[in-house]
């Protein structure tokens, strides 16, 4: 989403205001004011849209994480099931039998 500002850092640092007799022309600062706040509702648009991305991406993180240590249990596992397979002396073919099965649970 591409944000629309009004006003730069500049344009509120450098505003001047037309001074009257009562003080400053409140029809200006009411304009300037407005164009502020429609900034600000831009930007809170905007930030609620990115927070809502970082916590997807955050879940997904999360589980990717939960997801990488089930594999790695998994390989665990196999790695020994082939350990202890080689020890009992099995053939390769009764190895490659087992761990397909092993896969398939």
């Amino acid at each position: 989403m591409k944000l629309k500002v009004n006003l730069t850092n500049e344009d509120i640092l450098e505003k001047k205001f037309t001074i009257n007799i009562k003080g400053y022309d409140v029809n200006q600062v009411d304009f300037f004011l407005d164009l502020i706040k429609k900034d600000y509702e831009s930007w809170e648009v905007i930030n609620k849209e990115r927070n809502k991305q970082i916590t997807e991406k955050d879940q997904r993180i999360e589980f990717l994480e939960k997801r990488i240590k089930v594999l790695e249990n998994h390989n665990q596992i196999v790695k020994k099931e082939l350990g202890d397979l080689q020890d009992k002396g099995l053939s390769n073919m009764d190895i490659i039998q087992r761990l397909n099965k092993l896969e398939e649970k």
